[in-house]
């Protein structure tokens, strides 16, 4: 099949998925109750008007029969199409563009401390097994995992920006000072869950026999662990990398709330709250094809690293 195969494949297999989520996201928000008509207008002028809400209905065809809503939706999904939001008046895909660039942010910084910090314990800890640095990773990790976004968020606002004044508390702009804490909060978890699939990887890899022998051959300790183990162990730490970052790109709610970063997790459950059923339908088509696109480049990885892979 070739590469080219495999992404092809790849892409028909995503379009379900696409159809699934969709699907599933609309019937949800039918479910859920209240009115986005009349919650609003409660939010705009505090009253309801039976005539204009029924205005508004037409207008937004609410009055259609709910599958005909569905059906409009993916004929002009496939256009590029994803509407425009009850709340603001704004086409969809704008409004969600106009968010990337926060989340992108903090993904990326979050996802660079995670791998700086996670990899390099992971390297070590594998390295000194069974001494006290390997204990105090585990540690480490464990506490990393186990800690709730949501309580170390408060706890670096309360220290950092209330008791020693040294960062703001919340807010969107550079990236010192403002990124340090969100970047932070989310960084912590993944770089516990970092360290310990490293560790695991390379205590695997660093007894094998080409292992052995890559240093019998009087290689440079630094070109055996780079150009051998880590690379062999690499792919179970890009697998996981991949998936992490694809959560983060996908908005991260409960840190984007506590900091008050307008990334896309915030913009969809405020959407939620108000029932705004474009607004909702096209972030949740963003996450899944955020998801489709980054497994994919992840895949296509393995092959980089481990030639051996082949696609067929």
């Amino acid at each position: 099949m070739g590469i080219l195969g495999f992404i092809a494949r790849r892409l028909l297999l995503a379009v379900p998925v696409f159809v699934g989520v969709t699907l599933v996201t609309f019937v949800l928000m039918q479910i859920v109750p209240g009115d986005p008509v009349a919650l609003l207008m409660e939010e705009k002028v505090a009253s309801v008007d039976p005539d204009a809400a029924r205005i508004i209905r037409a207008k937004w065809g609410l009055d259609d029969p709910v599958p005909l809503q569905y059906l409009k939706f993916l004929r002009n999904a496939v256009r590029g199409d994803l509407g425009i939001s009850y709340r603001t008046d704004r086409s969809v895909l704008a409004s969600i563009l106009e968010r990337v660039p926060a989340t992108a942010t903090l993904a990326v910084a979050a996802l660079g401390l995670a791998i700086l910090i996670g990899v390099a314990t992971g390297i070590i800890a594998a390295l000194r097994q069974n001494t006290m640095f390997d204990s105090a990773s585990i540690i480490f990790a464990t506490i990393g995992v186990s800690i709730p976004n949501f309580w170390l968020g408060l706890l670096l606002i309360y220290l950092l920006a209330v008791q020693w004044r040294w960062l703001p508390p919340s807010g969107y702009g550079p990236a010192y000072p403002y990124l340090i804490m969100p970047a932070i909060t989310l960084g912590t978890a993944l770089s516990a869950v970092i360290a310990r699939l490293t560790r695991s990887s390379m205590l695997d890899v660093i007894r094998a026999d080409y292992i052995r022998t890559a240093r019998a051959k009087g290689l440079a300790d630094r070109r055996v662990l780079l150009a051998h183990a880590l690379r062999n162990a690499a792919i179970p730490i890009i697998t996981v990398i991949g998936v992490q970052l694809s959560g983060l790109l996908s908005g991260t709610v409960i840190t984007e709330r506590v900091f008050s970063w307008p990334g896309i997790g915030r913009l969809l459950v405020d959407s939620i709250a108000v029932r705004d059923l474009p607004m909702v339908q096209g972030c949740v088509l963003f996450i899944a094809t955020v998801f489709i696109g980054l497994n994919l480049c992840v895949d296509l990885s393995y092959v980089v690293l481990d030639p051996r892979i082949k696609y067929e």
